[in-house]
């Protein structure tokens, strides 16, 4: 009962113009955040804060700029027209998340054609600088900047050195004004299922694992890490996956946490959260599945996969 309710009070407000049947605005979306703590805490599950900042990961499959000019195999596998970008755009800002990771962005410029549809001035974002090897598939991360600070660190080289294939992304962020900081990397994982492809992926996440073990281990770096993104595994029941990924326990997959864990006809995720021990962490999680609201006519064109995010407290825990 404890997992239905909370899945149905965090369900994400609304796309002005599109459905006020299943969102909720901002105001009574944060609202009822604050009712919801306050009644676990009655009920006895407790928790002294209240978690208001949201990380999540969305891949938007072929985003483009839709000059074909550049980027010809992502142009021609994008479904979308720019009024569907539009729609979109103020689809993902009525989610209200602080922090998305994102996946298979093209370029700066698409970027720039999403921010277009979008309040002026609420957005910023940093893109994976990668070059080479070449690919029209770029990780990022769009944020509110009236809420979230974040920086550029570095990236992780995860592309292997293949074409196609994308590098992690690695940034500081901090709650403004002065709350809870964390470093986030953006990955996006080798696709299908095949013997070359599995192999690739796995060298990914070994090289992957590897980083976050130096990371942890490493006093000057801030402990509370954060990997969110397309994974393209199901780590929630493929257990050698996972521990390449996590060889030493260091991890815990906040995936599993989402009540509801289905998208479209699937049930077991490949987009997903990791965090190291983030005292943070509000232990909520939602799997969005927007392809169940019909009163979003272009849902299908939005993208191939839903959306994932969790929820944190906004003040620094850290001992």
């Amino acid at each position: 009962m404890e997992g239905l309710f909370l899945a149905r009070l965090f369900e994400p407000k609304g796309v002005a113009g599109l459905s006020h049947r299943s969102f909720y605005n901002a105001g009574m979306r944060k609202a009822l955040l604050v009712l919801s703590v306050v009644l676990i805490s009655l009920l006895g599950w407790g928790a002294p804060q209240t978690p208001s900042v949201q990380i999540g990961t969305f891949n938007l499959e072929f985003f483009t700029d839709f000059d074909r000019s550049t980027g010809t195999w992502c142009e021609e596998h994008n479904p979308r027209t720019p009024q569907v970008v539009e729609e979109l755009a103020r689809f993902i800002d009525s989610l209200d998340l602080e922090v998305l990771a994102l996946q298979e962005v093209e370029n700066a410029q698409a970027l720039e054609l999403l921010l277009s549809f979008m309040p002026p001035g609420k957005y910023g974002y940093i893109l994976s600088p990668q070059t080479t090897p070449e690919t029209c598939q770029r990780v990022a991360v769009l944020y509110q900047k009236d809420e979230v600070s974040l920086q550029f660190v570095g990236e992780i080289p995860l592309s292997l050195g293949q074409y196609g294939l994308r590098n992690g992304l690695v940034v500081y962020g901090k709650v403004l004004p002065d709350g809870f900081d964390f470093t986030l990397v953006v990955v996006h994982l080798k696709a299908y299922t095949d013997l070359r492809s599995t192999s690739i992926r796995e060298a990914q996440l070994s090289l992957l694992g590897e980083w976050v073990q130096r990371y942890i281990e490493d006093p000057t770096n801030d402990q509370d890490l954060i990997l969110a993104g397309d994974f393209n595994e199901r780590l929630l029941t493929n257990t050698r996956a996972w521990s390449l990924l996590d060889p030493k326990g260091l991890l815990y997959l906040v995936t599993k946490d989402a009540p509801d864990k289905r998208c479209r006809t699937w049930t077991d995720p490949i987009d997903h959260i990791v965090i190291s021990q983030v005292q943070e962490y509000a232990g909520i999680a939602v799997f969005y599945d927007f392809f169940r609201d019909p009163a979003l006519s272009n849902r299908y064109l939005y993208s191939d996969h839903c959306v994932l995010w969790a929820d944190f407290y906004p003040e620094d825990l850290d001992p």
